[in-house]
């Protein structure tokens, strides 16, 4: 018989890969940008900021909120989204 012991049993079971966010919500970007929201939603109606509607809520890809606020001089750190 073979004895294992719980350090074995974890290192067995795999572990789950976190996957990076992909999207952010409006209220979310405007805390990281540190800008008011109404500004992202004027740039998401008039067709410079894509967003997608999900249910009742705007959601905006991280990369084109990077590439919006580059463009427009506004800074942003992607590590903390």
């Amino acid at each position: 018989n073979r004895v294992v012991s719980a350090d074995m049993v974890l290192q067995a079971i795999p572990t789950p890969t976190v996957l990076p966010k992909k999207t952010i919500s409006i209220s979310e970007a405007a805390k990281q940008l540190g800008i008011d929201s109404s500004l992202i939603y004027r740039e998401v109606e008039s067709g410079r900021l894509p967003a997608k509607l999900i249910g009742k809520h705007r959601r905006l890809k991280i990369s084109d909120l990077v590439e919006w606020a580059s463009s427009t001089g506004i800074e942003i750190k992607t590590e903390d989204i």
